[in-house]
């Protein structure tokens, strides 16, 4: 948790911040790593102002949502927790939710057991087969204890301590049963057995290599009491989660939030999910409250709920109105920045990193850093595209529908950029404002993203009028999404505010920025050649064939070969080969064989092949050599 003086200074810091609203585009927010950032990050061009805001991992505060479970940490890292060998985890047991067990209602008879002091002891009581009407087998119930141990551990090994004050009376024959159990079930399971013990401090090394989460106890039969002083129990490796949810940020207004990036660092196999939630209020949970008028309740805040006694409590449920739900995991890979998926301007922002080891892989964290600008460009950008379905594959016309809301100290924009992963943008047809046509320039224009400049669209004039982007694409697959952000070339440090989906115009039904395809028109693989008849004779005129392809719908990679043949069948030349993801593709051929000979004039045969999964795919076509 957070000192006083830890608090008072982020309280000054983003007070600071605030004021200075007007005059800053850009606020990098670091959490972890060093103190400061390079200094060319402090400046910047025509009286814009960088504002810095440090804050430690460990400046936690319960009250604003903060905590950790299962994680190292100190000012400047976050690591996944790992196991100390030599600490007995049995007696923290009840602090992690786990209890003894109740077989016969004997929990609490041997409550001794497992509590770290060895000058208590359990006397298990005698018990022989031979002398029970119920019957039994050698180790029956008499003899049993267990321990659910409130998480699953990797066990590293057990220790048996018995006979302390009486060698006579230490455990002799004994089995342990361990593993995860559910439903009254093993999920999995591991047994041993110690036999003939004379031992009154017994390790018993643990080669199950899988996480424990209880382990029960069978001491074999036996015509005295046995005397159980201690059951100690030691992890090894990481724990199986570790988790860190930082406090919910306010800051103070409505904020564009950028770019996330991040240092640290993830071992083969493990995993690290960072993930972020914004809001418009400081409580993502709405409480309720009994009003004791049968099921009845209303609405309390957290303060108030904290607050009611027993029986008053109706529970939370989740602000959707106000709060996004967690976004997915950001990709690792990605730690040099990428956009933050949840809503904006928002005023509130939760981060939460969970980090998952896998044997002998942790992963950590050094720092956190978000880029945020305040005012942003407007309260609210809507944006929505149509037609919203179509045939896959081929280039079509596209209108982008965007509504602004300005109010306030919103800054307005003059720039829009729009980018896809999943299509081909091709051009840039027409700008409408209010269906009329304005002036624009295309700045950028690429395969997968163009970026405008138009007049400014300024509160005072533009707020809620519809922005029409025409442009022409192809999509590549189903649920291509078309992802827009606008800003004001003046302010060149802020960062670009993301489009919401949303209702911007009642001319489109849609109300999405992505694209769905009929599903009668799938394919993965549409071809042209170009020309179909070339003359490869090396006077620089129609000496190549073009073979342009491109592959759809898939989710990931795809093996692809082309091939030249003969109409005899015979391989002429292969053209490619190699794994591919969706998209256009282009490969030319010269008219020359495997050995860079020139083929002689007629008709040859192409086919472009695709692996996909354990289908291979073919489509075959002619062109012709001519001299």
């Amino acid at each position: 948790m957070a000192t006083t003086i830890q608090k008072s200074l982020w309280s000054t810091t983003l007070a600071v911040c605030l004021m200075c609203a007007d005059l800053s585009a850009l606020v990098i927010y670091r959490f972890g790593g060093e103190s400061h950032p390079p200094p060319s990050e402090l400046s910047a061009p025509g009286g814009e102002e960088v504002r810095f805001v440090q804050l430690r991992w460990t400046d936690l505060d319960p009250n604003l949502g903060g905590h950790v479970s299962r994680l190292d940490l100190d000012e400047q890292w976050i690591r996944a927790q790992e196991h100390d060998p030599e600490v007995n985890i049995a007696p923290s047991f009840r602090e992690r939710g786990g209890r003894l067990g109740t077989i016969w209602r004997n929990g609490e008879k041997y409550s001794s057991v497992f509590d770290g002091d060895l000058s208590t002891a359990w006397m298990a009581s005698r018990y022989l087969c031979s002398e029970s009407v119920w019957g039994c087998d050698e180790y029956g119930r008499p003899g049993i204890f267990e321990i659910f141990l409130g998480d699953a551990f990797p066990i590293d090994r057990i220790k048996i301590v018995s006979g302390l004050a009486d060698p006579s009376a230490t455990v002799r024959n004994l089995r342990i049963e361990l593993g995860e159990w559910s439903d009254r079930q093993w999920l999995v399971r591991e047994d041993l057995e110690i036999r003939d013990n004379r031992e009154q401090y017994r390790v018993i090394p643990i080669s199950y290599d899988q996480p424990v989460s209880e382990i029960i106890f069978r001491l074999a039969e036996h015509d005295r009491p046995w005397e159980v002083g201690e059951v100690e129990v030691y992890a090894k490796g990481f724990v199986e989660k570790s988790t860190y949810v930082s406090d919910i940020i306010d800051f103070g207004e409505l904020t564009a939030w950028g770019e996330l990036r991040w240092s640290g660092f993830k071992n083969p196999g493990a995993e690290l999910l960072i993930r972020t939630r914004s809001g418009t209020d400081a409580d993502p949970d709405i409480h309720w409250k009994y009003t004791g008028r049968g099921n009845e309740r209303i609405k309390v805040t957290g303060a108030q709920y904290d607050e009611l006694g027993f029986g008053q409590k109706a529970g939370t449920t989740y602000d959707l109105d106000n709060w996004t739900f967690w976004s997915e995991a950001y990709n690792f890979a990605d730690s040099t920045g990428t956009p933050v998926a949840s809503l904006s301007p928002r005023r509130h922002l939760q981060f939460q990193v969970e980090m998952v080891p896998s044997g002998e892989a942790s992963s950590g964290l050094d720092f956190l850093e978000l880029r945020a600008s305040t005012p942003p460009v407007a309260s609210e950008l809507l944006g929505e595209i149509f037609p919203f379905e179509l045939q896959v594959g081929h280039a079509s016309r596209f209108t982008y529908a965007l509504k602004p809301t300005l109010k306030g100290h919103d800054t307005g924009f003059d720039h829009l950029r729009m980018k896809t992963s999943t299509g081909r943008l091709l051009a840039v047809d027409s700008l409408l404002v209010d269906k009329i046509a304005v002036p624009y320039e295309v700045e950028a224009l690429d395969e997968t993203h163009f970026e405008i400049s138009f007049p400014k669209i300024t509160r005072e004039e533009d707020s809620g009028a519809l922005i029409e982007v025409v442009f022409q694409a192809q999509v590549f697959r189903y649920g291509t999404t078309f992802s827009a952000w606008a800003f004001d070339s003046s302010r060149p440090l802020e960062v670009p505010q993301a489009v919401t989906a949303g209702d911007a115009t009642l001319d489109f039904d849609g109300n999405t920025v992505s694209v769905a395809t009929s599903l009668d028109n799938l394919s993965l693989l549409e071809i042209s050649v170009l020309p179909r008849i070339f003359t490869p004779n090396g006077d620089g005129a129609n000496d190549t064939a073009y073979i342009v392809y491109d592959l759809l719908e898939s989710l990931g990679k795809l093996s692809v070969s082309i091939e030249i043949f003969d109409l005899a069948g015979r391989l002429i030349r292969q053209i490619h080969t190699g794994e591919m993801e969706i998209g256009h593709y282009q490969r030319e051929w010269d008219g020359t064989n495997q050995l860079g000979q020139r083929v002689p004039p007629g008709t040859y045969l192409y086919r472009v092949s695709v692996y996909a999964d354990r289908d291979r795919f073919d489509k075959l076509g002619t062109l012709h050599v001519a001299y």
